[in-house]
């Protein structure tokens, strides 16, 4: 128990209560219980807690084309904060990220994330 780093498992656990719906509290209560599972390799998800989404895989070759767009759209300040929110699971190093388009995502939005999305995935 002592090799387990508990830094990296918080950054997790808010990485995956991010793809969440509901309070944050509760979101990241779940998403905690999954990370320790997950650094422990016994993944045991808490799958009523969680709700389905749909998201876009913008692949890093892609990734300039849709900041150029993007920067169309943070003329409003509403729709760049909503566009900030959606981005989940940032890969650095690659660029590549997936965007959250749940029902109630702004066309603006939904039409970047075809526009660029590599692929419509549904993740539990």
């Amino acid at each position: 128990m002592k090799n387990i780093n508990r830094k990296a498992i918080m950054q997790r656990a808010h990485e995956i209560a991010r793809g969440l719906v509901g309070q944050y509290c509760k979101r990241l209560a779940t998403a905690l219980r999954q990370a320790w599972a997950e650094a422990k390799n016994t993944v045991k998800v808490a799958v009523s807690n969680m709700k389905k989404f749909a998201g876009y895989h913008v692949d890093g070759s892609k990734a300039n084309n849709f900041k150029t767009d993007a920067m169309k759209l943070f003329s409003n300040p509403e729709l760049k904060k909503e566009l900030q929110w959606r981005i989940t699971n940032l890969n650095r190093e690659t660029m590549s990220f997936d965007l959250d388009a749940r029902l109630n995502c702004p066309k603006e939005i939904m039409e970047l994330a075809k526009k660029h999305g590599v692929g419509f995935n549904s993740y539990a």
